[in-house]
């Protein structure tokens, strides 16, 4: 065999894959500029094709105005897309993927909800974060951070206060780390010096980070970790670009359980291997039940 011949035979598969990519009807996401900003262009960019590559379909994101009426989502999807393979709705417009859904009963539509826990009876799957593992495992690596300061609290920085349930589940984590003390749950008041912090939500972050250089955080954000302060050693991010995979799967087995963050652990960080490895292992814990 020639090797022209032998080329044009192993490009084959290869052309297969790639009809088989771009041919297939796609995945939709509806988001608005307010995400992209903060997610970051070129962040948003690499995981839609990562997205495409794992859901071996192409994923198309559609953006619309902030705070638009439901009409005019159903609009901007139907006009943007034909027979897509899903769409994902975040919560915030869950209105208009209602409707969506009411207007095109065929298709396969889902509206993913982050830790939001008061959301209305909905006639469409909804798809939450699991945000008792997620404080579980937060727990668990607090008390790993902490360990060289023993003197020193672990602190919790909350936007909105957490419920008792909530904050049961992240003291699990650090009791199963063995940390005795009992965390500091703090919200609307100055940041204190702390062994660990875990910040929950935006408005303290830069005060604390300005008042405290060399406390490790863990952060539950959507922000690209790459634009973080070197204080920051885990990102919790819940992103509806994070959750998106795991959904769609739950989606094709009919099932809608509650779904834990994506965990990224800043490796270069963390000085200590050892703790780098253990780390690696507490964010893949199992809460118990």
């Amino acid at each position: 065999m020639t090797i022209q011949k032998f080329a044009v035979i192993a490009t084959i598969p290869a052309l297969i894959a790639a009809g088989l990519l771009f041919f297939r009807s796609p995945v939709v996401l509806v988001t608005d500029a307010q995400f992209a900003l903060l997610y970051g262009k070129e962040r948003l960019a690499s995981q839609r094709i990562e997205l495409s590559l794992t859901l071996w379909r192409r994923v198309r994101f559609i953006f619309i105005a902030e705070n638009i009426n439901a009409d005019l989502v159903v609009f901007a999807v139907e006009s943007a897309l034909d027979s897509p393979f899903c769409v994902l709705f975040p919560y915030r417009y869950a209105d208009g993927a209602e409707l969506y859904a009411e207007q095109f009963p065929a298709a396969k539509v889902m509206i993913l909800g982050g830790r939001i826990s008061d959301q209305e009876e909905r006639t469409i799957p909804v798809v939450t974060s699991d945000f008792l593992t997620d404080l579980y495992r937060a727990g668990l690596c607090a008390a790993l951070l902490a360990a060289d300061n023993p003197d020193k609290p672990i602190v919790v920085f909350q936007d909105i206060p957490l419920l008792p349930e909530q904050q049961q589940a992240f003291s699990a984590g650090l009791s199963q780390q063995g940390y005795t003390a009992e965390p500091v749950f703090i919200q609307n008041t100055a940041p204190q010096d702390s062994a660990c912090a875990v910040i929950i939500g935006s408005n303290q972050l830069n005060t604390f980070l300005t008042q405290n250089y060399s406390t490790p955080i863990i952060l539950f954000s959507w922000i690209d970790p790459a634009l973080s302060s070197r204080q920051i050693k885990l990102i919790f991010d819940d992103s509806d670009l994070r959750l998106a995979i795991q959904a769609i799967r739950q989606m094709q087995k009919q099932k809608y359980p509650t779904l834990p963050s994506y965990i990224t652990i800043i490796s270069e960080r963390i000085s200590q291997k050892r703790l780098l490895t253990i780390l690696k292992n507490a964010v893949h814990s199992i809460r118990p039940r």
